[in-house]
């Protein structure tokens, strides 16, 4: 691959992480994959995404209360995930994009093509 085509990936890439800033400069990394992964695997429990990114569990937890609309917090959340029950199993609850967080998703896919 010629460094021209890395470099061009590698912009590409950078812009689509670049867009997480928006959301304010302490956009940390660890939010950032939990919500790609939620983006990809939409329907996860805080457990499974936990699994799938490593993290424990607690600290899943944050992230996705600091991804979605928590009216316990002090700051209010990025509204980009939403927790509702699941469906076969009310105990837990699943983890989807809210119409903000496809957008974000839809920006991703348009600076990546």
């Amino acid at each position: 691959m010629a460094v021209k085509d890395i470099n061009f990936k590698t912009d590409k890439i950078l812009s689509a992480i670049e867009m997480f800033r928006e959301f304010g400069k302490e956009m940390q990394v660890n939010q950032i994959v939990c919500f790609l992964y939620i983006a990809r695997y939409e329907g996860l429990t805080v457990n499974d995404l936990s699994k799938k990114t490593g993290f424990s569990h607690s600290q899943t937890s944050r992230i996705v209360t600091t991804l979605s609309v928590n009216p316990y917090q002090e700051k209010p959340g990025l509204a980009l995930v939403e927790k509702a029950e699941a469906y076969k199993d009310m105990r837990n609850r699943v983890i989807t994009l809210t119409p903000k967080g496809r957008e974000v998703v839809n920006r991703i896919h348009r600076i990546l093509s």
